[in-house]
């Protein structure tokens, strides 16, 4: 059995030689198959498979009900490891890295320690909860979608979390991979079920898919990163099928409320946290750019004033809090402020990590905005929305009613261009440009609806 102190790395292999036997979790036959090909690149160390992500997509009938449905097949496979040492990772890389024509392996990454972004501060004050919902939707000016009927008809929204409740919302379809919880939690505990209510109440007419993939606690993080991945190649596989039948809608936004609060796991440091190419990273960017698929994640709650109690030592405050994809530039980064527009004093800090940046010598200007949280549901005060996740999710329940206009679709306005809209028509705050702490300011949604509609009439 690999041990907590074993190092995790995952490799990505072509799937035609593989995928029988992955697909039957034979993981015999996997690590004979791994070892012949990494001895023809000279590694002949010894390795522990602790990973082979398992994939299902469920997606509603007419009535409702979530069934089985076929997966699109995937050129590539992902498979966790364990090795012993640091020499073992460096020998292993290297071996990956001789297959120069990716005749059989494809790349290989660091597995490090995601945590959905669900925390609020308990220093803040005697109550922790300021305002509500109708305070939210009003510091972002949210109300100009509901005058011009804006309600996220024709898209679908992919939370990529713990897994929802189907007992209490309608799925139109559900990913499941292999750390989610086979059974998530009952609703308001659900930290999925809070971000899909902003979804619910801000764009209520979006279609919702479920990406069960974060486990309640990450027991083992060696595993995480290579089903991460494994859960993007899928789901863009899928996707681009049924955009190409013309089977679903081709607006998607998918919604990322977690983030890294401890980096001590990761080996080689940095690896996936503080570089653009990682094979991770790469395919964030792949579902931005090539996909047109609007990307939203959460800062993080691993600010300076009031981080999460795990957030590691030194993985907290300016520029040290702000990881990997949540620091890409084709994403849209949401910090958090309180309803009448105070930074909260968990939310993460940038600037992201250098490798992300623009060009050399540029900062990674991370968060791009900030959103608000720390609210409890104007109807029923026993559901409150916390953390930077809360922030995340508003922000991606703004942009599924923004893309329901007909003439807004992500191929005539580029995620990367309605980012960019966001951030111009941010309401600036007492700093000038951009901040550590509040990006360019506060989600203004009637100034951005209003400058989308002058160029995009």
């Amino acid at each position: 059995m690999a041990s907590y102190n074993s190092i995790r790395q995952f490799v990505v292999i072509k799937a035609t030689d593989a995928r029988a036997f992955y697909d039957d979790g034979d993981v015999e036959k996997i690590t004979s198959l791994l070892a012949s090909e990494l001895a023809k690149l000279g590694y002949t160390d010894d390795f522990e498979i602790t990973a082979l992500p398992a994939r299902k997509l469920e997606i509603a009938d007419e009535s409702g009900r979530l069934k089985p449905h076929p997966l699109q097949p995937v050129d590539t496979l992902d498979i966790g490891l364990a090795l012993d040492s640091p020499e073992n990772v460096d020998s292993l890389r290297k071996a990956v890295a001789k297959d120069t024509e990716h005749h059989f392996f494809v790349g290989v990454g660091a597995d490090v320690s995601f945590e959905p972004t669900d925390c609020w501060c308990p220093g803040e004050a005697a109550d922790p909860i300021y305002g509500d919902r109708d305070d939210a939707e009003e510091l972002i000016d949210a109300s100009v979608l509901q005058q011009h009927g804006l309600k996220g008809r024709h898209v679908n929204v992919v939370i990529v979390d713990r897994g929802l409740d189907p007992n209490h919302i309608t799925i139109a379809g559900r990913w499941r991979f292999g750390t989610a919880d086979p059974t998530p939690l009952p609703t308001p505990d659900n930290h999925a079920m809070m971000i899909a209510r902003h979804i619910q109440k801000v764009a209520p007419q979006a279609a919702i898919f479920d990406c069960a993939l974060l486990p309640e606690h990450i027991s083992d993080i060696g595993n995480f990163i290579a089903v991460a991945h494994t859960a993007y190649v899928q789901m863009l596989a899928d996707i681009a099928y049924w955009k190409q039948h013309h089977i679903r809608s081709t607006q998607w936004v998918f919604v990322n409320a977690w983030a890294i609060y401890d980096r001590r796991s990761e080996h080689p440091l940095g690896d996936y946290t503080e570089k653009r190419n990682h094979i991770f990273n790469q395919i964030v960017e792949q579902a931005a750019r090539t996909e047109h698929i609007d990307i939203v994640f959460a800062a993080g709650n691993c600010g300076l004033f009031c981080p999460r109690m795990n957030c590691g030592r030194n993985d907290r405050g300016p520029g040290r809090s702000i990881f990997g994809a949540n620091s890409d530039r084709h994403v849209l980064t949401t910090g958090a402020v309180r309803t009448d527009g105070m930074w909260l004093g968990y939310s993460s800090q940038g600037p992201g990590q250098p490798d992300f940046a623009p060009g050399p010598g540029r900062t990674c200007e991370k968060p791009d905005l900030c959103v608000p949280s720390q609210y409890r549901e104007t109807d029923d005060a026993h559901l409150v929305n916390t953390g930077t996740s809360a922030s995340c999710a508003l922000a991606a329940a703004v942009i599924a009613a923004l893309r329901s206009r007909h003439k807004w679709d992500s191929n005539t306005i580029p995620p990367d261009v309605l980012r960019r809209y966001l951030i111009d028509t941010a309401r600036p705050t007492h700093y000038t440009g951009w901040d550590e702490k509040l990006g360019y300011g506060i989600l203004n949604v009637k100034d951005a609806y209003n400058e989308l509609h002058n160029d995009y009439p």
